[in-house]
């Protein structure tokens, strides 16, 4: 049934643009993506689902043949246990995604919202997407945003402890543009910027059952499981 709606939705599209569909469908293939922690759960997902193929991102972060990740943050993801991974708000664009608890981007923007100076500078702007306060739209991990933001929260006579959790949730979003990229600054060349880099990290929660920096044979036979 999905091969069928997608051939459709593919056919449609084709004749909107004046194209001539295919008679058949393509044949698709079926992969697991995320969350794989043993090479006997990849065996179970393509011996009982039969899926096609299966994919594995997060654990590579460990290993230094395949990732650019400073050497720091490798380390923060090879002791991390369970707990510190959480399924976090700090994107500026409202996205869920999968954060590494303690991370130096975590530390940043508390220690500028304990400064009085919550949020961003915002140099590159590259997710300025809210217009809640300004004609033009800004980012609301920006620093004007968080003190706009901080300014009508406290106006709105809201009790101690709901007025403590909104702020939070403001003042840690994360400036993904400066943030995400910051772990190839601090291994191969400096920001261009006097600010120090803050690494953020998304890995998926499986990288929890993963304890060692290891080399690339390492991982690719954890994943392959042992050779008969």
């Amino acid at each position: 049934d999905l091969v069928a709606e997608l051939h459709d939705v593919y056919c449609t599209a084709l004749r909107e643009r004046g194209l001539d569909p295919p008679q058949m469908p393509f044949p698709v293939l079926f992969t697991v993506q995320g969350g794989i922690g043993t090479a006997g759960e990849d065996r179970f997902l393509r011996q009982y689902y039969h899926v096609d193929g299966t994919g594995w991102g997060s654990p590579f972060l460990l290993v230094p043949e395949a990732t650019n990740l400073d050497d720091d943050t490798r380390q923060r993801l090879a002791s991390a246990q369970q707990h510190d991974f959480y399924l976090s708000d700090a994107s500026p664009l409202g996205i869920p995604f999968n954060n590494l608890r303690g991370s130096a981007s975590e530390h940043q923007a508390r220690r500028r919202a304990e400064a009085g100076k919550p949020g961003s500078p915002c140099i590159k702007k590259y997710l300025v997407t809210n217009t809640e306060f300004t004609d033009q739209p800004i980012c609301t991990a920006s620093r004007q945003y968080q003190t706009l933001k901080i300014k009508q929260l406290k106006s709105l006579d809201l009790p101690p402890g709901e007025l403590s959790e909104k702020i939070e949730a403001v003042t840690l979003k994360a400036c993904l543009c400066e943030d995400l990229a910051a772990t190839a600054s601090i291994t191969f060349y400096t920001n261009g910027t006097t600010l120090p880099p803050a690494v953020a990290i998304c890995p998926g929660p499986n990288i929890a059952y993963f304890s060692k920096i290891c080399s690339l044979e390492e991982m690719v036979g954890c994943i392959s499981g042992p050779t008969p």
